[in-house]
């Protein structure tokens, strides 16, 4: 499997910079792909519902919850780019060890250095699968799970049922908070209710959407609107 675009959120309130970052990135930094464009925390947590970003461009200063409440709402770590007008975040930036901490306007060769950091750091992404234990809550507490052992994750409500190469597990949290749990591995949102580990696809097969079959021998709906992200993570 070849290397794959950065999965890349934006979160500003101001539509101008959202705008023109989108702009620079989609011209300056090709390994880059934009998953969502959002104007607050509130919508970036609707976001991580659906997406799991490699990237995060987050503005400090926005009306409610601000970029470091966010952060600190994170259930797993995710790289992030730190993007303001002002510079009076840029040591609280660093403690919360962001990737970057970038003054507004933009410039095109600060961009491409703070996302340059990505590859120069590849203990920060850990998007190939790398066999680290997550916690997973549960009724009793919680059950520590390599990613690479969960083929899927298909939602039940409030709960989420995890498919394991051994035993499957029901999870006391809702599939969001799993997605965002494996947001850092290599794990695909094809449908509001399925999450799927993209090590344990063994074939697409054409359709509406489409239809993945995991190793487990289960066959997935893929969403039409997912479809062709879902295609961009498999090539």
């Amino acid at each position: 499997m070849s290397l794959q675009p950065y999965k890349t959120l934006i979160v500003d309130d101001e539509a101008h910079c959202r705008n023109a970052l989108q702009r620079s990135i989609e011209q300056y930094c090709p390994q880059l792909h934009i998953l969502d464009s959002v104007d607050s925390v509130s919508q970036a947590r609707v976001s991580l519902s659906q997406y799991t970003p490699d990237l995060i461009f987050l503005d400090v200063e926005m009306p409610g919850e601000d970029g470091f409440d966010f952060v600190e709402q994170l259930a797993f770590p995710i790289p992030i780019i730190f993007t303001t007008a002002y510079d009076v975040y840029a040591l609280k930036a660093l403690k919360e060890q962001a990737l970057d901490y970038l003054l507004k306007p933009v410039e095109e060769k600060e961009l491409i250095a703070a996302v340059n950091k990505l590859r120069q750091k590849p203990e920060t992404v850990q998007r190939s699968g790398i066999a680290q234990k997550v916690a997973l809550p549960t009724a009793q507490g919680f059950v520590l799970c390599c990613p690479d052992e969960i083929v899927r994750c298909e939602a039940d409500g409030a709960y989420t049922r995890v498919f394991r190469t051994n035993t499957p597990l029901m999870v006391s949290r809702n599939i969001g908070y799993v997605e965002s749990l494996l947001a850092a591995y290599c794990f695909f949102r094809v449908h509001k209710s399925h999450l799927i580990n993209l090590h344990h696809v063994i074939e697409y097969v054409r359709g509406n959407g489409g239809t993945a079959l995991m190793s487990d021998h289960a066959q997935i709906d893929i969403s039409k609107r997912k479809r062709e992200d879902f295609l961009l993570a498999l090539s």
